[in-house]
């Protein structure tokens, strides 16, 4: 009798170690990190027990203080903000949300208790919902900015929650250099002295833990400062006015040779063909043999011989003139 006691006693002391043991092992597994959502989208608390033999015959979900759900075997009850949008799993206690809220956003704990073992285990999820980000748009602050004297805003604009901002030029993501300058939250994107190669495209790209997306590409139109010449600007201006000059010069020589051909040919064609002698002019006779009286014309003497018959230069007067004077003396 004795003995049986003794066994007894060992028997129920092995039982009760075996069942701290199982207490002490069993868990609730959830999520460790925080679980963002999208407004309007769907996420599940996946959550299980450890061992894997136990279920959750009970238990309450809680957002705060306010009581989400809560189920006894497969009774559950859910309140009225979140009737329609969540349901249970009752054996693991796995809540699903088929639609987020902003609001949503926060601490949720679980608390279950186990079959067959009535243990009670509890647990923690943390939730953040965002609102998707918009397409991003792109202004600048100024619109046909100057080579070397503006200094250009490009700022990034987009709607969603917790929105983060990059900036890149073609391919090439932008940081701050000398002459480029990100905002603290990247927002805005300012260049200073800006140049004609800064004409992009350049484009922002914007994001959060749920969505992402890419602004159009947009362009500088960098209008070049006649005041603000380069060396290459100046070298090419200094080329093309010689060029310039030496094109003038030939036209004008071609223009004079051009000229001079054309009035020499329209000389010799428009003056007649001329004697020697019609270049003539006889200077006043002096009679060798005085033939006595004048006589008419018709009855001079045919044999007369003058002296003093010179040839002259012409000169633009009136030679018909000149003649009967002559004939007069």
């Amino acid at each position: 009798m004795e003995m049986e006691v003794r066994a007894g006693v060992v028997l129920a002391a092995l039982s009760l170690s075996l069942f701290s043991y199982c207490c002490s092992a069993a868990s609730l597994i959830t999520p460790q990190n925080i679980l963002n959502g999208t407004v309007g989208g769907e996420i599940t608390f996946d959550i299980s027990v450890d061992p894997v033999d136990l279920t959750a015959s009970a238990g309450t979900w809680k957002f705060g203080s306010n009581v989400v759900v809560t189920w006894t075997n497969s009774n559950p009850v859910y309140t009225n903000d979140y009737k329609g949008r969540v349901e249970v799993t009752f054996a693991t206690g796995t809540l699903k949300f088929n639609k987020l809220f902003a609001t949503d956003s926060g601490e949720y704990t679980v608390t279950i208790t186990t079959a067959p073992s009535t243990l009670n285990l509890n647990g923690r999820v943390e939730l953040k919902v965002y609102d998707p980000v918009s397409v991003p748009t792109i202004q600048s602050n100024v619109t046909n900015p100057v080579e070397f004297n503006d200094t250009v805003t490009l700022t990034c604009t987009a709607s969603g929650s917790d929105v983060s901002y990059r900036w890149f030029n073609g391919s090439s993501e932008l940081s701050d250099t000398q002459r480029v300058h990100l905002s603290a939250d990247n927002r805005n994107l300012t260049i200073s002295g800006v140049l004609r190669s800064d004409d992009g495209p350049f484009y922002c790209y914007v994001y959060n833990h749920v969505s992402k997306n890419f602004s159009k590409p947009f362009n500088l139109d960098v209008k070049c400062d006649g005041n603000s010449l380069t060396t290459a600007g100046i070298v090419a201006i200094a080329v093309c006015s010689v060029l310039l000059v030496l094109a003038v010069t030939a036209l004008v020589v071609f223009l004079l040779i051009r000229h001079r051909r054309s009035s020499t040919g329209s000389s010799k064609s428009s003056s007649p063909t001329t004697k020697p002698e019609d270049g003539l002019v006889y200077s006043t006779p002096t009679f060798l043999k005085e033939p006595g009286d004048r006589k008419s014309k018709q009855n001079a003497d045919p044999n007369a011989q003058y002296a003093n018959i010179s040839k002259q230069p012409q000169v633009q007067s009136n030679t018909a003139t000149e003649y009967a004077e002559l004939r007069r003396k």
